[in-house]
This record gives C-alpha cells, sequence and structure tokens, in this order.
C-alpha cells in the first residue's frame, strides 16, 4: 500500500504459480491481488501429506524465478520490459500461437515502472510491427486478446 492509500505493484503470478503461501504460515493473505486477465484459482491442497517435500521445493525454486523475472520487468530498455511481460503473459493456443490478453496501460505501467505514454508508444510500435495482433475468441472482449510473435 501507498503512502496515499493506493496500491502499489509487488509481484505477478502466472499460471501454475502458487500465490499466498504466507496464509499456511501467518493464517492471513497480507496483500490485496489483482487479475489482469480471466483467471482460475484453486485452493491449496489441505492436509501435511499433500505435497511432497520435492513438489515443494520445485513451488520455491519456481517462485524464486518469477521474483527475478518481476525484477528484470523493472529496469532495460522500455521494448525489453514490455516483450519481457508479453513473454511472461502469453500461453500456447491450440494453433500454437502465443495468446495472451493485453493489461491495461496503467497495470503495465505500474508493473514496468515505465509512463503510460511509453506503453502506449511502445504497444503501437510492437503492433506496427506485427509483433502483436489482435485475435478474436468468441465470448471474449476483442479489444484485450493478442496474438505475440516473438521477434
Amino acid at each position: 500500500m501507498a503512502n496515499d492509500g493506493g496500491m502499489l505493484f509487488a509481484n505477478l503470478a502466472v499460471e501454475g504459480d502458487v500465490i499466498g503461501t504466507e496464509t499456511l504460515l501467518m493464517g492471513r493473505y497480507e496483500f490485496l491481488a489483482v487479475a489482469l486477465s480471466d483467471c482460475e484459482l484453486a485452493p491449496w491442497p489441505e492436509g501435511s501429506s499433500s505435497a511432497s517435500r520435492d513438489s515443494l521445493l520445485r513451488i520455491l525454486a519456481a517462485a524464486e524465478r518469477r521474483t527475478a523475472d518481476v525484477v528484470a520487468l523493472r529496469s532495460g530498455l522500455a521494448m525489453d520490459r514490455v516483450m519481457r511481460l508479453i513473454a511472461m503473459l502469453a500461453q500456447r493456443d491450440e494453433q500454437a500461437d502465443f495468446c495472451f490478453a493485453l493489461p491495461k496501460g496503467q497495470d503495465i505501467s505500474e508493473i514496468t515502472d515505465l509512463t503510460k505514454e511509453t506503453i502506449s508508444r511502445t504497444i503501437s510500435i510492437l503492433k506496427q510491427k506485427g509483433i502483436l495482433r489482435k485475435k478474436v475468441i468468441p465470448g471474449q472482449s476483442i479489444h484485450r486478446n493478442y496474438i505475440f510473435r516473438e521477434r
């Protein structure tokens, strides 16, 4: 939480990530999680036998990698930051395209520590170069769905 009461970006979770593990120790979630796109959350399996030592270590290692990825989103050239974020969010679909729901400019700005104007220019360049193109998904908001083609 910012000094003015507003929210501050703290972390990013993508498909397969585990969030809220502190609730296992402290009994409550200390953050406010906001979904950038449609998502499905599943509760942590109950009981000590539900997660082996190896699976817990894999979860911990993945969390450390994600933290490093998120830190990298806040440094470097604007184009590289935005491309890294998109690469994190994109998932292969049935046609093997990398698809994602483009977050709002304000959200991208907070995640990458870039101005909204810089985000707007960068997204426009990616569209002009054909790196981003719209994808129609029946029943979903057409203006946010994109296919990402790596350089």
